[in-house]
């Protein structure tokens, strides 16, 4: 299926990357199934006591595939080698595409 796409320029050196415009629900599965890999889920456990058992290296994890899933034109190890600054803004581009208003917030509340 094709798709739109928009390119966006990184704000340190201004690197061209393409990226999808928006997330499919069988990709938004692969990336909770990321999460719920991590998940270790008993009766009577509440919402709260379920987080503490999380081990936050997921967030990375799904970071990695959600680069791998919207970016078009660029490899997950080009993105990743970019500078710090310009890895972050093309990862809050990709998040507020997928609807999730940018994850690097993801990453900070973990």
């Amino acid at each position: 299926m094709d798709r739109p796409t928009r390119v966006i320029k990184t704000p340190i050196d201004g690197v061209e990357v393409k990226i999808k415009t928006y997330i499919t629900g069988r990709e938004t599965e692969q990336i909770d199934e990321i999460m719920y890999r991590q998940l270790k889920l008993s009766a009577g456990m509440t919402k709260e006591s379920a987080a503490v058992n999380v081990e936050a290296s997921f967030l990375t994890e799904q970071s990695h595939k959600l680069i791998e899933l919207m970016v078009v034109d660029k490899t997950l190890d080009e993105i990743l080698d970019m500078k710090k600054e310009d890895y972050l803004f093309v990862l809050g581009e990709i998040g507020k595409s997928a609807g999730g208003g940018g994850l690097e917030e993801r990453k900070k509340k973990a």
